[in-house]
């Protein structure tokens, strides 16, 4: 069973606030801290982002989960500011930056884990912004990354949506206007070279929207090789038993590889 989740405060202000949750690690002392990162319209309580948070404390890591803006489910329930129909790639990898630089700024403490490099988690635009993240910062500080049905680029997304039929982009256009143009800008593909740290990378067989021959055709250009799983009978936002299956395989393969400067890839 996975405790409740902890609030421990908010980062912002009225517009583009984010609420912060922890959950504490299983055993003492922590291994790590772990960032869980939910993707558009996400939230911390969504059963993808509580299942993977329960597999991260498990796996002895202390996991903060943010309320990021510009998610409906968030801006709802009064944990984060920022409209749904206003929500960019840029502007999601962009806060989930500032919960990666409180956390080196004494969030680390707060939270209760301890110091050192994050394990950036994240599903679908969170493991965008996780793995962008992994890049832009290295492996001082970020040491892996674990990504769910992760967005590689907008271009991706949006053929993936095409083949949905004929109304697939026009919808999304009207939940966000500008998206179909915004996304084309975002690709993971220039960032690959500064992808050193051990990554693992799980998708639904049956996911529709990042597909999984778009996340193995970019896994096979990392170096080193990541963790490459599906997850049987899952779409793109898994649960139940197959999942936490390939969450446990993934994060001990990760285990595997902790802490990452005691290690070798």
């Amino acid at each position: 069973m996975i405790a409740p989740l902890c609030p421990i405060g908010t980062l912002g202000d009225g517009v583009t606030r984010t609420g912060l949750f922890v959950l504490p690690s299983v055993g003492e002392p922590a291994r790590g801290l772990a960032l869980m990162l939910h993707g558009r319209n996400g939230a911390p309580a969504q059963p993808q982002i509580v299942e993977a948070a329960g597999a991260l404390v498990r796996h002895g890591f202390t996991t903060v989960i943010p309320a990021l803006p510009n998610s409906a489910p968030n801006a709802e329930d009064g944990t984060a500011g920022g409209e749904p129909h206003s929500f960019t790639m840029a502007a999601h990898h962009a806060d989930a930056a500032r919960v990666l630089d409180w956390l080196a700024k004494g969030g680390a403490e707060a939270a209760g884990g301890p110091p050192g490099q994050v394990l950036l988690a994240g599903h679908s635009m969170g493991a965008y912004a996780a793995l962008r993240l992994a890049a832009e910062h290295g492996g001082d500080a970020v040491g892996a990354v674990l990504a769910v049905s992760a967005v590689v680029s907008g271009n991706a997304l949006l053929a993936a949506r095409a083949t949905m039929g004929p109304g697939a982009l026009a919808a999304l256009e009207r939940e966000v206007p500008g998206a179909t143009a915004e996304y084309t800008a975002h690709d993971l593909a220039p960032f690959a070279a500064r992808l050193t740290q051990s990554l693992a990378f799980l998708t639904g067989v049956r996911d529709g929207l990042t597909r999984p021959g778009d996340v193995s055709r970019f896994a096979a250009t990392l170096k080193p090789a990541p963790f490459v799983a599906t997850i049987p009978g899952a779409e793109h936002c898994p649960s139940g038993p197959a999942y936490e299956l390939a969450l446990d395989r993934a994060l001990g393969w990760i285990a595997a590889h902790w802490p990452p400067d005691a290690t070798t890839a």
